[in-house]
């Protein structure tokens, strides 16, 4: 089977721990937070692009408000850190008042899908890990929440209603 079309795989305990310290390393503040929001947040790259500064709450109940249903996903610390990091950094980028995205490029765009997908390639091969696929972060997310004791009903709704 071409890798490319198989199933969505969660990732072991030590691919985790892999995938997180390649992200950790990442020069990049923005390539970091986008890093962790897909791991930790169980959000789709197209997800993650659309987010607007208002969709970050980073009060003592963080909080990502994702898509046109308002779905609320929680912030883990890390994800928090990385964000704030990322948020301190962001008004170094031209053009960065003209957005209302979060994620932008150095002259202020809107950060697409396709470079999402780049930094997910540059982390999995940091880590050692050229097998994981987007859908399989989502699938980690999904399985770390029903390790933790999520019901099949709440995994669905964190997730817009779909694991992948």
């Amino acid at each position: 089977m071409n890798p490319a079309q198989r199933p969505p795989e969660a990732m072991t305990v030590e691919e985790r721990t892999a995938w997180h310290r390649s992200a950790a390393g990442l020069d990049s503040p923005m390539h970091r937070a986008v890093a962790f929001t897909l791991r930790y947040a169980g959000l789709l790259r197209t997800e993650v692009a659309a987010l607007n500064l208002p969709d970050v709450d980073l009060s003592p109940s963080p909080r990502l408000r994702v898509g046109t249903d308002v779905r609320e996903v929680p912030v883990v610390d890390c994800l928090r850190d990385a964000l704030r990091c990322w948020l301190h950094h962001r008004p170094r980028y031209t053009g960065h008042r003209d957005s209302p995205a979060l994620f932008i490029s150095p002259l202020g765009n809107r950060l697409l899908p396709q470079r999402i997908n780049d930094v997910i390639w540059d982390v999995a091969a940091g880590g050692g890990l050229p097998h994981v696929r987007p859908v399989d972060l989502r699938r980690t997310y999904a399985v770390e929440l029903i390790e933790a004791g999520y019901t099949g009903d709440q995994v669905a709704a964190l997730l817009g209603g779909s694991v992948g």
